[in-house]
């Protein structure tokens, strides 16, 4: 597996335009790639999420490091909760899926994340299928 996704998590100044690619969204720090870490879960396409996601359910809030919270670790619970998900709703096209997953938001207490995975599933048919998770009242990014 590779290290822990990085990067400037928090900058909020891309044009959210269609013209504005995957990619370039990712190396701007706006979407984390959590391929290489759904991969593993079952989930065979590219996932990424969004900055704010990745600040307020991803990274560990204060204190919680301590009691083996990681990046990493938060991450597969999200990704496994996904994978789940999907399973569940195999016959269900993935557009808006919404889910919750139970983490800690601090070393004694564990709080309800809620999330929205937004597929694109080759549609339209030049667009290869991704997912990205975003937070519920986050405007879709794709």
């Amino acid at each position: 597996m590779t290290s822990d996704p990085p990067p400037d998590p928090g900058r909020h100044d891309a044009d959210d335009s269609p013209e504005v690619s995957r990619a370039q969204m990712i190396e701007d720090g706006l979407l984390i790639d959590l391929t290489d870490w759904a991969r593993p879960v079952g989930i065979p396409i590219p996932v990424a999420c969004t900055d704010l996601v990745w600040l307020t359910w991803i990274a560990p809030p204060p204190g919680t490091r301590e009691v083996g919270q990681s990046e990493r670790g938060r991450g597969h619970a999200i990704l496994r909760r996904l994978a789940h998900v999907i399973r569940r709703h195999a016959d269900t096209p993935l557009t808006r899926m919404p889910f919750k997953v139970l983490l800690l938001a601090s070393p004694q207490v564990e709080r309800l994340a809620e999330l929205v995975a937004h597929g694109h599933l080759g549609d339209p048919p030049q667009r290869d299928p991704v997912i990205t998770l975003q937070l519920p009242d986050e405007p879709q990014r794709w």
